[in-house]
């Protein structure tokens, strides 16, 4: 019988190997654990940007994972990243029937949901951003009245290829930053129901034209991000958390009614969990 050294005694090769066998086999297990959360982190994101109210760049923070999203929508790394990228594009298109189904039945039960959601991540941005200082405070008051400013923003409706190729750019460039949404700028731009409807029905030529925008924007804006955050992680984590708490106004259901109330709740404890391993 053959022998293996383990621990400095000779050991038969027969007690080794299901002892390997079986830390073989629990490692494929977290293995596969692993993917199968970055996979729902990745269903949960898509969801997140095409509805409006939530940007992606808000779900992944919710949950803890910004730079993996913002390194994942870069073209460099979608093979590397395809278990988070597969369930984005699952996400985004469940998303679709979702936003068809919720905006239309229950529009104030999502933004108390929203609300909680987004509330119940800035305190965890805050102690990311570090000590308070005037340039924190400065970087977090800009960074609120950006995403205010752009919610309550009336902008110029345009439907025509030039204008639907733009709607892409920005809304996916704008869906990166926390706080604000890509779907409530295409809502703004009236392009939300037309792509809603030709996502549904699959009209290609309208997508194409959308999504060659979005790529001109993920070409743009991630490297971009990612390198603030390498860079001066505090003070842009700052101007972040600053951006999510310019989203709230927004978002706010309005009116103290139970089921809207109840949804504020449920999101801000979502946003507990969500964040757990």
């Amino acid at each position: 019988m053959g022998l293996a050294v383990a621990g400095g005694l000779a050991r038969p090769l027969g007690e080794v190997c299901p002892v390997m066998e079986e830390m073989a086999g629990l490692e494929w297990v977290a293995g596969m654990r692993e993917r199968l959360l970055t996979f729902l982190r990745g269903v949960w994101i898509g969801v997140a940007v095409v509805l409006p109210g939530i940007s992606g760049g808000t779900a992944a923070l919710v949950i803890g994972r910004y730079a993996e999203f913002l390194e994942a929508i870069h073209p460099s790394r979608w093979r590397r990243e395809a278990c988070l990228l597969g369930g984005m594009v699952l996400g985004g298109f469940g998303g679709v029937r979702v936003a068809s189904y919720v905006l239309g039945e229950h529009p104030g039960i999502l933004s108390g949901l929203l609300f909680g959601l987004v509330g119940g991540t800035v305190p965890v941005i805050g102690r990311h951003a570090g000590p308070v200082t005037w340039t924190r405070l400065m970087l977090a008051g800009t960074g609120a009245l950006i995403t205010l400013g752009l919610g309550m923003a009336q902008l110029p409706v345009s439907t025509a290829p030039a204008g639907i190729f733009l709607g892409g750019a920005v809304s996916v460039v704008l869906s990166m930053l926390p706080g604000v949404s890509g779907g409530a700028v295409l809502v703004a731009l009236g392009q939300y129901q037309l792509l809603l409807l030709d996502l549904n029905r699959l009209y290609w030529p309208t997508l194409a034209v959308f999504g060659a925008g979005v790529l001109l924007g993920l070409l743009v804006l991630s490297r971009a991000v990612l390198r603030l955050l390498t860079l001066r992680p505090q003070d842009t984590m700052a101007f972040l958390g600053g951006m999510m708490v310019g989203s709230l106004p927004v978002l706010w259901p309005g009116g103290p009614a139970l089921p809207e109330a109840a949804a504020m709740v449920a999101g801000a404890l979502v946003t507990v969990f969500a964040r757990r391993r």
